[in-house]
Protein backbone atom coordinates (compact mmCIF):
# COMPACT_ATOMS: atom_id res chain seq x y z
CA UNK A 1 0.00 0.00 0.00
CA UNK A 2 1.18 3.41 -0.88
CA UNK A 3 -0.83 5.76 0.53
CA UNK A 4 -0.70 9.86 0.87
CA UNK A 5 -2.37 13.53 0.82
CA UNK A 6 -3.97 15.06 -2.10
CA UNK A 7 -4.12 19.03 -1.54
CA UNK A 8 -6.47 20.67 -4.34
CA UNK A 9 -6.77 24.75 -3.36
CA UNK A 10 -8.55 24.28 0.39
CA UNK A 11 -9.75 20.68 -0.32
CA UNK A 12 -7.40 17.74 1.24
CA UNK A 13 -7.77 13.92 1.52
CA UNK A 14 -6.35 10.86 1.94
CA UNK A 15 -5.41 8.68 -1.33
CA UNK A 16 -4.24 4.96 -0.42
CA UNK A 17 -3.38 2.55 -3.58
CA UNK A 18 -3.78 -0.88 -2.93
CA UNK A 19 -2.33 -3.47 -4.75
CA UNK A 20 -3.18 -6.66 -2.66
CA UNK A 21 -1.46 -9.83 -2.66
CA UNK A 22 -3.15 -12.99 -4.24
CA UNK A 23 -2.34 -14.92 -0.44
CA UNK A 24 -5.14 -14.80 1.00
CA UNK A 25 -3.31 -14.62 4.52
CA UNK A 26 -1.34 -11.42 3.52
CA UNK A 27 -4.74 -9.80 2.34
CA UNK A 28 -6.35 -9.90 5.75
CA UNK A 29 -2.99 -8.75 7.29
CA UNK A 30 -3.38 -5.65 4.75
CA UNK A 31 -7.30 -5.38 5.81
CA UNK A 32 -6.22 -5.45 9.60
CA UNK A 33 -3.24 -3.01 9.08
CA UNK A 34 -5.93 -0.10 7.20
CA UNK A 35 -8.23 -0.90 9.90
CA UNK A 36 -5.85 0.39 12.21
CA UNK A 37 -4.52 3.45 9.80
CA UNK A 38 -8.64 4.51 8.57
CA UNK A 39 -9.63 4.37 12.13
CA UNK A 40 -7.54 7.22 13.13
CA UNK A 41 -8.52 9.60 9.63
CA UNK A 42 -11.29 12.46 9.97
CA UNK A 43 -10.96 13.44 6.09
CA UNK A 44 -12.15 12.47 2.97
CA UNK A 45 -10.09 9.60 1.48
CA UNK A 46 -10.49 7.30 -1.32
CA UNK A 47 -8.70 3.90 -1.44
CA UNK A 48 -7.66 3.08 -5.32
CA UNK A 49 -6.47 -0.44 -6.77
CA UNK A 50 -5.92 -3.88 -7.24
CA UNK A 51 -7.66 -5.50 -4.00
CA UNK A 52 -7.16 -9.35 -5.51
CA UNK A 53 -10.53 -10.37 -3.83
CA UNK A 54 -13.98 -9.68 -5.12
CA UNK A 55 -17.10 -8.24 -3.18
CA UNK A 56 -20.24 -10.14 -4.21
CA UNK A 57 -20.87 -13.60 -5.94
CA UNK A 58 -21.56 -12.13 -9.62
CA UNK A 59 -18.01 -11.32 -9.36
CA UNK A 60 -16.98 -14.65 -9.30
CA UNK A 61 -15.24 -15.18 -6.37
CA UNK A 62 -15.46 -17.41 -3.18
CA UNK A 63 -13.72 -15.31 -0.34
CA UNK A 64 -16.37 -12.54 -0.30
CA UNK A 65 -16.61 -12.16 4.02
CA UNK A 66 -12.85 -10.84 4.72
CA UNK A 67 -12.84 -8.28 2.13
CA UNK A 68 -16.86 -7.46 2.79
CA UNK A 69 -15.94 -7.43 6.51
CA UNK A 70 -13.16 -5.22 6.32
CA UNK A 71 -15.13 -2.62 4.29
CA UNK A 72 -18.24 -2.42 6.49
CA UNK A 73 -15.94 -2.46 9.19
CA UNK A 74 -14.00 1.04 8.42
CA UNK A 75 -17.50 2.08 6.79
CA UNK A 76 -16.72 1.98 3.11
CA UNK A 77 -18.62 2.64 -0.16
CA UNK A 78 -17.74 0.79 -3.75
CA UNK A 79 -17.50 3.96 -5.90
CA UNK A 80 -19.96 3.14 -8.69
CA UNK A 81 -18.10 2.20 -11.98
CA UNK A 82 -18.36 3.22 -15.52
CA UNK A 83 -17.27 0.80 -18.59
CA UNK A 84 -16.85 -2.15 -18.07
CA UNK A 85 -18.45 -4.82 -15.61
CA UNK A 86 -14.62 -6.99 -14.67
CA UNK A 87 -11.71 -5.62 -14.62
CA UNK A 88 -9.54 -8.73 -15.10
CA UNK A 89 -9.43 -11.94 -17.47
CA UNK A 90 -7.27 -14.99 -17.90
CA UNK A 91 -7.01 -14.67 -21.50
CA UNK A 92 -7.99 -18.40 -22.58
CA UNK A 93 -10.85 -18.81 -24.92
CA UNK A 94 -11.41 -22.39 -24.22
CA UNK A 95 -11.90 -21.91 -20.07
CA UNK A 96 -12.48 -18.08 -19.73
CA UNK A 97 -12.33 -16.32 -16.08
CA UNK A 98 -13.66 -12.80 -15.79
CA UNK A 99 -12.83 -11.26 -12.27
CA UNK A 100 -13.51 -7.83 -10.58
CA UNK A 101 -10.54 -6.78 -8.84
CA UNK A 102 -10.07 -3.54 -8.95
CA UNK A 103 -12.05 -0.64 -7.30
CA UNK A 104 -12.81 2.45 -5.68
CA UNK A 105 -13.59 2.85 -2.05
CA UNK A 106 -14.54 5.98 -0.74
CA UNK A 107 -15.89 7.02 3.25
CA UNK A 108 -19.07 9.11 3.69
CA UNK A 109 -17.02 12.28 4.07
CA UNK A 110 -15.84 12.05 0.32
CA UNK A 111 -19.10 11.61 -0.50
CA UNK A 112 -20.20 15.01 1.96
CA UNK A 113 -17.43 16.53 -0.80
CA UNK A 114 -18.58 14.82 -4.16
CA UNK A 115 -22.85 14.34 -3.49
CA UNK A 116 -22.97 13.58 -7.34
CA UNK A 117 -20.46 10.46 -7.10
CA UNK A 118 -22.59 7.53 -6.40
Amino acid sequence: MISGEVHVSDFVCIMPVIYASNLQYDRIMLWDNMKEIISNINAPWIILGDFNCCRHPFENSSQLWDFNSFIFYVGLLDLAPTGLKFTWFNQRPNDPIHLKLDRMLINDKWLESFPLLR
